[in-house]
């Protein structure tokens, strides 16, 4: 086109000077950069919306341990993750880390974790990590078993306060006068012993002795010396052994826990029938003057038959034992020790009785009342039991009982059944109605006209769908608190049926874990008796996904524990890895702490999908 322009064959169209040209150039570039800025910056919030949605904001402190996300090596077989030490904090989320090499690193905070050290002793827990669960471990009693103080000197004389000064003196005076039945030390009672059987395809298993640091042997060594002495246990050549976890206190001394993991994945289950809820509480709410006994260390007051000693024996790194007292851990347990009360206070059943392990006496008269507390702490003496004098509530009008408040012909739930719902606060975003809701629906078929009553309640939901925070107005709020009072009302919640299995569903969040308790009746339907949250400290909230969900379950079931005792209980967490947790595998000290500490209940743990966790993944976010 040049050439031809050139030589006067073809005349070219008139085109831009260079500067026009550059003009407009620089006008497009200029309209392309606004509107590649607008587009790339709405694509960078909905990265971020979907990137952030379950970030959690993580810092370190100088000094602490961490893992540097990078291997020590190209090799697959032999690599490593790199650990150090922060050594200075740059920024909130960028730090210099001291590397193993003596070198230092510049390092933002993705690239870190916090270290967790392996443990070394799997059969070490500390007595201090009370958060998953209380071990009850081998009763240590001091060399003089007498006592040193009279009932009289010991009791909370608060709780008698609504005594006048007569009836309050006459009462100390019968509790001196049986002051064996409030000894600090296990009795023994013989009337029952418990039995252990076993399933056909039982094999003994001797499982060798739990790794422990070489400083605390010789103190395992002095507790079995006392528990000899004691006759608790005697020395065997048993085919089936059970691990030992030691409890370690504060004062460096040990307390032993045995692991019968093994032993009660094939036990028999005891059949024993359970008393009708219904009548006995009935019965205890009647009457004008309540007492209500706990035994002291109750389980370590029963033998275990001679012939089935060898099958809870257990092994430590100097001797195989065996128990001659019924152990905490075992499966059938309650079973025993419900029978054992039962068979003592059947001669004074007018007025004096137990449900499970709660034992009452009543009576309508305060000077009745003194001759039936004389005839149960008699035939309580007469049968090697002791009390444990500061869990037991003497002459009360009105008293906690199975999950109820009791006396004076009243009969009212227990406030902290309902207290989780009760105390819900009102959402403040569309996730926390969400959850709100989730909750209310799952009970929609017990509270009548639900739809309408909710309507405010879904209509908030449906509406400003691009607002994560809304304010509610009047309608909605009366709404909510309306819906509260009903599900936290009857027929919502019904009394348990004890002697029947039980549904517990579980769940936790970052910082709070909640529960349902619930029960099947006989036409197939669900109901609930008692929901239950609770906040997590900052420590708690720092466990991994599994120790917070363990946690779950063991503060569930120390929560319903009046209501459970004794039941099979169907756990239903949407957590699956739970349902391995009860093996007897290699854990660390807190998973080890809460599957010894689930021995004492018979639990089955279930995996469902969150979707169905509804009510339990809705307190513990709330």
């Amino acid at each position: 086109m040049l050439k031809d322009n050139w030589t006067g064959f073809e005349n070219l169209p008139k085109s831009k000077t260079v500067e026009k040209y550059l003009s407009d150039l620089k006008q497009t570039l200029e309209k392309t950069r606004e509107f590649a800025d607008e587009h790339a910056k709405r694509a960078q919030e909905q990265y971020a919306k979907f990137s952030n949605t379950k970030a959690v904001d993580k810092s370190f402190q100088v000094g602490e341990q961490v893992i540097v996300l990078e291997k020590d090596s190209a090799s697959k077989t032999f690599a490593r993750w790199q650990t150090g030490e922060i050594y200075k904090k740059l920024s909130p989320y960028t730090y210099i880390v001291s590397m193993p090499n003596g070198s230092r690193r510049h390092l933002h905070a993705n690239k870190l974790r916090k270290l967790v050290v392996p443990v070394t002793h799997i059969g070490i827990i500390s007595e201090n990590d009370a958060e998953f669960g209380d071990v009850l471990a081998v009763p240590v009693l001091p060399n003089k078993t007498g006592v040193t103080n009279l009932p009289s000197q010991r009791i909370d004389l608060n709780s008698l306060s609504h005594l006048s000064d007569e009836q309050k003196s006459a009462l100390l005076q019968l509790l001196d006068e049986f002051k064996e039945c409030f000894s600090d030390a296990p009795g023994l009672c013989t009337v029952v012993q418990h039995e252990i059987h076993l399933t056909d395809d039982f094999k003994p298993r001797q499982t060798r002795a739990y790794r422990v640091p070489e400083l605390l042997k010789a103190e395992i060594e002095k507790q079995i010396s006392k528990l000899l002495e004691l006759d608790f246990i005697e020395e065997t050549d048993s085919p089936m052994t059970s691990g030992v976890v030691c409890v370690t206190k504060p004062d460096k001394s040990v307390r032993l826990c045995c692991d019968y993991r093994h032993l009660n994945k094939y036990t028999v289950a005891d059949s024993t029938p359970m008393k009708l809820l219904s009548e006995c509480v009935y019965k205890v709410a009647q009457a004008k003057f309540i007492s209500i006994c706990d035994a002291k260390s109750g389980f370590w007051q029963i033998l275990v038959r001679p012939e089935d000693r060898w099958k809870c024996a257990f092994v430590t790194h100097h001797g195989v034992w065996t128990w001659k007292r019924m152990p905490f851990g075992l499966r059938n347990a309650p079973a025993t020790f419900v029978k054992a009360i039962r068979k003592v206070l059947f001669p004074i059943r007018d007025h004096s009785d137990a449900y499970i392990d709660d034992t009452y006496t009543i009576s309508n008269a305060f000077s009745d009342h003194l001759e039936h507390l004389r005839a149960f702490l008699s035939v309580i003496k007469n049968a090697g039991f002791t009390l444990n004098l500061s869990k037991c509530k003497f002459a009360q009008t009105t008293t906690k009982f199975v999950g109820f408040l009791v006396g004076n012909g009243t009969i009212r739930p227990d406030p902290a059944k309902v207290e989780a719902v009760l105390h819900l606060s009102l959402p403040k975003t569309r996730t926390e109605l969400r959850s709100v809701l989730g909750i209310f629906n799952f009970f929609r078929s017990h509270v009548p006209g639900y739809a309408e009553i909710a309507k405010p309640l879904t209509d908030a939901l449906s509406s400003k769908k691009n607002q994560t925070r809304f304010l509610f107005g009047d309608e909605a709020r009366k709404a909510f608190e309306l819906l509260k009072q009903l599900v936290c009302q009857a027929p919502v919640l019904v009394p348990p049926r004890y002697g029947e299995s039980f549904l517990l569903y579980t769940d936790a969040s970052l910082y709070t874990v909640g529960c349902c308790l619930a029960q099947v009746d006989e036409f197939g339907n669900e109901h609930p008796i008692a929901y239950g949250s609770h906040r997590l400290t900052s420590t708690q909230s720092n466990w991994s996904t599994v120790e917070r969900e363990a946690f779950a379950i063991l503060w569930a079931l120390n929560r319903f524990h009046d209501i459970i005792f004794g039941a099979h209980v169907v756990i239903k967490c949407d957590h699956d890895p739970l349902k391995y947790l009860l093996q007897n595998t290699t854990q660390s000290p807190k998973l080890t702490r809460w599957a010894l500490s689930m021995q004492q209940f018979d639990i089955e743990i279930q995996h469902i999908k969150g979707a169905k966790n509804v009510v339990a993944d809705g307190l513990s976010r709330i």
